[in-house]
Formats: structure tokens, sequence, C-alpha cells
């Protein structure tokens, strides 16, 4: 670590900008990959950087690192990083990564990272040969890593799969069949229904300009949208209505125990009114629900409304990223259902909330080990550049190498390259 060279990230790397490329002016059939500030997000049949080369979130994603092999196209809410060849760029990845540069971000908004910021940051510089030396060691520890993280990714859509299953076999009446044969004095058949008789009464929000900002004050009727449903909280959200327009669009008031929909953004998330539902109306980024009580439970709806196949159905119509379908409600009415018994159903949802119950607890020890898996990561990228991953053995081994010099002269041929 002695011969090691203070340094700043700025004195090593530059921060270029990437240029637009948008999605109707990509070549989809093109090889070159086009990245943005999470990766790559299509291909084109040019490129702008020559690979191998490394990319920095700027805007959305910001602070993101991705290591590009071959040639590509960095589009504008990237930086392209600009290195010298007196620097291994996989140690300069491997240096990027270990920063956090998420830190570094600034907005109050759309997360942003500013070059200039990164540029004060403060590093160590080691020679070129223990440079190499320390990602070849990295990148051995790293893929068990990765591939032990790729195994739990794997494990979760299993379980995704697992929950699917067990709706499809809950839906179709696998599930109960067993209940079914015990059930002798009670009627076990399944009705076919349509959803418009289960869920009777559905509104959606207010178009046009029924609510617009300048209807909105300081404190009254809150007027709810599609993130107190993408959420599941009725407490966010900032826009009130005073009861002069609140008692204009009554129709669209909600009263605990509704269900509201989201019909823009994350589309068709499902959310219950609690109790403590403050007093309000939905806009028109949203679908308000009232159950027949006497022909669903809300546990079985809440299961149902997320059976792959209802679902399906109930996106059949949609365009775009809004729920066009849902501004008429008739179309949804008629999707047909087969019901089972409020009994039934109540045995359903216990079955359900079994085996979801295991898959939950799976499901929260493979996200504990991706955590876990993480937090190893930085480890290895902190003893990396703190000049603790390699042995004395590796070190000395690095200082017999041809092209071995001290770091601060390789520093000081950086810097007369840099200018």
């Amino acid at each position: 670590m002695n011969e090691w060279a203070k340094c700043t990230l700025g004195e090593l790397v530059s921060f270029e900008y990437g240029k637009s490329l948008t999605k109707s002016n990509r070549n989809r059939e093109g090889e070159y990959p086009v990245i943005g500030s999470n990766g790559i997000v299509g291909y084109h049949n040019n490129y702008i950087c020559e690979g191998p080369g490394i990319v920095v979130g700027r805007k959305g994603a910001a602070g993101e690192v991705t290591y590009i092999k071959r040639d590509f196209w960095p589009i504008d809410t990237t930086y392209y990083i600009d290195i010298t060849e007196n620097t291994d760029i996989k140690f300069i990845y491997y240096l990027l990564k270990s920063l956090v540069l998420q830190q570094y971000d600034k907005s109050t908004a759309i997360p942003g990272l500013n070059r200039n910021d990164a540029y004060r940051i403060s590093t160590l510089l080691p020679s070129l040969p223990e440079q190499r030396a320390i990602v070849a060691k990295l990148e051995t520890l790293l893929s068990d890593l990765d591939n032990a993280v790729t195994s739990l990714k794997q494990a979760k859509d299993q379980i995704k799969t697992y929950r699917q299953s067990v709706l499809k076999a809950a839906f179709t009446g696998k599930l109960t069949e067993e209940w079914r044969k015990q059930q002798t004095n009670q009627p076990t058949d399944w009705k076919d229904t349509t959803f418009g008789k289960m869920v009777p009464e559905m509104r959606r929000g207010p178009f046009g300009s029924s609510i617009k900002k300048s209807f909105f004050v300081e404190t009254g009727y809150k007027v709810y949208e599609q993130q107190n449903a993408i959420k599941k909280s009725c407490k966010l959200g900032s826009y009130y209505i005073d009861e002069e327009k609140y008692k204009e669009l009554i129709a669209f008031k909600v009263n605990p125990g509704d269900y509201i929909v989201s019909c823009a953004g994350t589309m068709g998330e499902l959310y219950r009114l609690p109790d403590d539902t403050p007093l309000g109306v939905i806009n028109q980024a949203l679908l308000r629900l009232r159950l027949d009580a006497n022909e669903v439970l809300n546990k079985y709806f809440e299961y149902y409304f997320y059976y792959p196949i209802f679902r399906k159905l109930l996106f059949k119509d949609s365009k775009g990223t809004a729920m066009q379908n849902l501004a008429e409600i008739k179309s949804l009415k008629w999707i047909p259902i087969s019901l089972p018994t409020l009994e039934e159903q109540q045995q359903i949802i216990e079955e359900i909330d079994s085996r979801f119950s295991v898959a939950d607890q799976l499901e929260q020890t493979i996200d504990e080990s991706l955590i876990k898996a993480e937090a190893l990561k930085q480890s290895l990228l902190k003893q990396a550049f703190e000049g603790r991953l390699l042995t004395e053995q590796e070190l000395a081994e690095t200082r017999q190498a041809p092209d071995w010099e001290p770091a601060e002269k390789l520093l000081e041929r950086i810097k007369a390259s840099k200018k």
C-alpha cells in the first residue's frame, strides 16, 4: 500500500457525454450494443466508441457502471470513460464499482451524477502489473460469487412459477378436490358468472377538466392517484380539493374497504383502502371497485386478481402505458369467471395462504442471501482498492514484471498523457 500513489479520479480518467440515439432511429438488427444508464437498451448498425469500454449512468440509474467488450453506442443519459493506455481498463472498471458512485447523486427529481463531483473523489493508484494482478484475482473471486447470485435469482424465479401454479390449481378447483369430496351436505358446484356480477360497482376516475391543478388546495379532501394503488398506501400524495369540489365529484368518492386499481404507469396494481382512509376522490388514473359480499370474499378476490389467466383477460385491450380499455367499464363486466361457494372460497384462501407462507419464507431467505452477496462483493472491492487483496508473494511477482515502475512515476505519465 505504501507503493500506491495518491490521486483523484479526474487525474486517471475523463467522463465524456454519450450521444442521443432514440429508439426510432436505432436499427434493431444492428450488431453494436446501445448502452443506457443501466446497461444494454438495444442495438444499432453503427457505433461511436471502440470497445472494450466503460459506461457510467449519468441520468436515471445514475452511477451504475457497465463494462462492454465490443464497440458500442453510449446514449445521452450516460458518460463513457476515456482511459489512457497507462491503466488497465478492467482495473478502472472495478475501481468505479468500488466507489459506489450512486452516493454522489445530488438530484432532487431524476437521479443524476455530475462528473465534476466524480473527478474530485480521492483514490489510490498501484503499478500497472499490480493492477493486472488485482483484476485477475478479483475476477476469480467474483466469478464464484456471481454464480451463486445467479443460482439465487433462478430460485426466486422458480418461486414465482410455483406461486402461479398454486393459483392455477386454486382457481381450477384442483386445490380443493379432497375438501369437496368431504362436503356431503353442502353444495359444491362452481357457478359460471362474470366479473361484473362479482364486482357490481366499478368506476373510473373523472376525465377531462374535472380535476386539474387549479382546483387544488393546501388541505381538504384527498385526491387519490395511481401511486396510492402501486405503493399500497392511502397516505401518499399531496393533492386536495375543497368541499364544494368534493360534493361535485361525490360519485368518485372512496370509502374504507373499496379497492382501487392503477390504470397508468405500473398498471393493474390492486389496493384495498383501510379503515383510516381519509375522505377523498379518485382521479382518472384509478379504477374503483366495490365487491358483492354475497358473491366473493375479499381475500379470494385479491388472490384471483393476480391470477395470470384473469390478468390476461383484464389487459387484453390495453395499449401503451394506459389501461385504455378500463375507460369502457362494460368491457370488463363481461369477463367470464367460474366462482365457487363462499365456503369453498374460504378453504381456497387457507390452502393458498399455507403454500404462500412457505414460499414467503424461502423468498425472504433468498433476499437476505442476495443482500449478503452484494455486501461481500463490496467487501472484496474494498480490500482490492485498499491494497489488501494480494499476498506478499503475489505482490513480489508483480515487481518482477518487465513493465513494473513505481506508481508515482506511472501517475506522472498518466497526467502527461491527459494534457
